[in-house]
């Protein structure tokens, strides 16, 4: 039920006040992204270009193309010399297939595949055997239903901090909504675990010439159902590693947390974003048989990135 706050803030704005936000990116354009990376403790920038096309079957096919680090734990990296070894890097990044959105701006999956194949292969061909190796090897488990499953979960994160977990909003500057609501993990519910969420419309700006709206969203997820749920996927893990006595391998997650924090410019009618700022904090602590007191865990993950579209 609606707080009397929430009532008398929706009846003393005007539509004017009030953020609606839907999908509306053009159909194609070529979107420079400028993105910061931290990942335990190293941080990379490198730049890229979001190619945005019409699919054939209706909605959009995104591809990320031109992949280039400019500075690794802010030492430049641009000269050639640097450049030739981060090579097996910038691949790396550049391992992600074309991804369909739908009309309504939600992530469908991998497309294009063979296209992508094509182009992976054409680029390493003939260079370092070793990189040549890791490449083929990662495509072919493209082909599987794990490795195709992984990739598009690692990308519907990123869709969903640039566009779509941000779609069908409508609050006022200053508003606030709570809600618990499934969480997904991925493509699909964890049974039973919900995520604590809460969404505020910050404020409305222009920037560079644009109307926008900066907005906030954060996530947690903890307690003990996912605890008990990250427990099966870190034992499974352990198992399928083959790592020696992976079989005998007694492991129990005491606890476990994931939250998710996103702050972003979007531009108000179109949901284009400019800039957006990612944080994701895991918590977890581990038993294992016979090896003492419980060891607990953090890991933090931050992305900022900064987009430049085509004028007009």
């Amino acid at each position: 039920m609606p707080t009397i706050a929430a009532i008398l803030l929706a009846f003393l704005t005007t539509a004017e006040d009030r953020v609606a936000t839907r999908f509306a990116w053009p159909t194609a354009a070529e979107v420079q992204v400028r993105e910061s990376a931290n990942r335990r403790g190293n941080r990379a920038v490198l730049t890229y270009t979001l190619n945005v096309a019409p699919h054939a079957e209706g909605g959009r096919v995104l591809r990320l193309t031109d992949h280039e680090f400019q500075s690794m734990n802010g030492r430049d990296v641009t000269a050639p010399e640097l450049r030739a070894a981060l090579e097996p890097a910038r691949i790396a990044a550049a391992t992600t297939p074309p991804m369909r959105i739908d009309e309504e701006g939600f992530f469908t999956g991998i497309t294009d595949e063979q296209e992508f194949v094509t182009r992976m292969l054409a680029t390493v061909s003939g260079g370092d055997p070793r990189l040549e190796a890791q490449t083929r090897h990662f495509l072919a488990n493209l082909e599987t239903a794990a490795g195709r499953g992984m990739m598009e979960q690692t990308f519907l994160g990123r869709w969903n901090a640039w566009t779509g977990g941000w779609i069908g909003l409508d609050l006022a500057v200053g508003e606030v909504l709570e809600a618990v609501e499934p969480y997904t993990g991925g493509m699909t519910p964890m049974k039973d675990v919900t995520s604590k969420t809460r969404v505020e419309c910050v404020e409305l700006l222009v920037r560079e010439g644009r109307p926008c709206v900066r907005l906030k969203w954060s996530g947690l997820v903890d307690g003990p159902v996912f605890t008990r749920s990250m427990s099966t996927v870190v034992s499974d893990a352990i198992r399928k590693s083959g790592a020696e006595g992976a079989d005998q391998a007694n492991v129990k997650v005491e606890s476990a947390s994931v939250v998710n924090e996103w702050e972003g410019i979007f531009a108000r009618y179109s949901l284009c974003p400019q800039w957006i700022k990612t944080r994701q904090v895991k918590e977890f602590t581990v038993s294992a048989a016979g090896e003492g007191e419980p060891k607990s865990t953090q890991q933090v993950e931050e992305h900022e990135y900064e987009f430049t579209w085509p004028a007009g």
